[in-house]
């Protein structure tokens, strides 16, 4: 169990599931983590449940995981044993999201685990855990992003739950397209494992219906006003890394790019290119 002189991260800790076996936070790296002090009797109890499995359901595929750890402190409304939560957890509310070993959350028994998340995210009137159901919100490196009240609804958290398990793209190979014929590929299909010396030149077109749906590559190189794309023919060049590295208006000639396409020829791995 990490101490808290030298803990980075909710990933440094050890703490014990509802059946006393150790388990090591790290395991959850690249995980968002949704923290909850929950309890059995509590009028919370039916709503918090209720709306932590139907994130959990809706989330867990994309790398969210609730954990669960009961608490008594509070009203004594969690007195029963551990079998006990759990058989009521997933009888009463199916609920299907780990739930650990009771635990204090406040004073001088406080676990490690709670007296670091209390540290890095202090609470309106204080560090104190104030109910059942405080929730704090754990990014994929183990870093206490945000804390949430007893009465805040974690449908409420949804949005940015949403924001954070979502994959950023890194370069086009990220995406899946239609082909001519609603054919899905994948980008990378258009790289041959074989041919990583050779520099080829691929043209995709896509017929627009929405002129700004292409929002990755439109991140990736402004335009003079903007992100949007201004008319149709509006072209981008993405080095062999999938990086954009250039933009061009619509009334840009192609022929007129022959000279920036050359340089990727030229210089192998790729160069920037203004846009124009």
């Amino acid at each position: 169990m990490a101490s808290q002189s030298n803990t980075k991260s909710v990933h440094d800790f050890t703490v014990k599931d509802a059946r006393g076996n150790n388990v090591n936070l790290a395991d959850y790296k690249g995980k968002v983590l949704l923290i909850v002090n929950v309890a059995s009797q509590c009028g919370l109890t039916n709503s918090n449940y209720t709306e932590l499995n139907q994130l959990y359901e809706k989330y867990k595929g994309k790398g969210l995981e609730i954990l669960a750890f009961p608490c008594n402190q509070f009203g004594a409304q969690e007195p029963g044993t551990n079998e006990e939560i759990v058989e009521f957890a997933c009888t009463r509310f199916k609920a299907e999201f780990p739930i650990f070993d009771k635990v204090d959350v406040n004073g001088d028994n406080a676990a490690p685990l709670y007296k670091f998340l209390k540290s890095s995210k202090g609470g309106l009137f204080g560090d104190s855990i104030k109910w059942n159901f405080s929730k704090f919100l754990v990014d994929k490196d183990g870093n206490v992003v945000d804390r949430y009240a007893p009465t805040t609804s974690p449908l409420s958290i949804e949005t940015v739950a949403n924001t954070m398990t979502t994959k950023v793209p890194k370069s086009v190979y990220d995406f899946v397209v239609k082909a001519w014929r609603f054919w899905h590929f994948h980008v990378t299909n258009l790289v041959s494992k074989n041919q990583k010396a050779m520099i080829k030149l691929w043209i995709l077109s896509a017929l627009a219906s929405n002129l700004n749906s292409p929002s990755f590559i439109s991140r990736g190189k402004w335009g003079i006003f903007g992100d949007d794309i201004q008319w149709n023919f509006s072209k981008f060049v993405v080095d062999k890394n999938g990086q954009v590295v250039g933009r061009y208006y619509p009334t840009t000639s192609p022929l007129s790019l022959e000279r920036d396409i050359h340089s990727f020829w030229e210089f192998p791995e790729g160069k920037k290119i203004i846009s124009s």
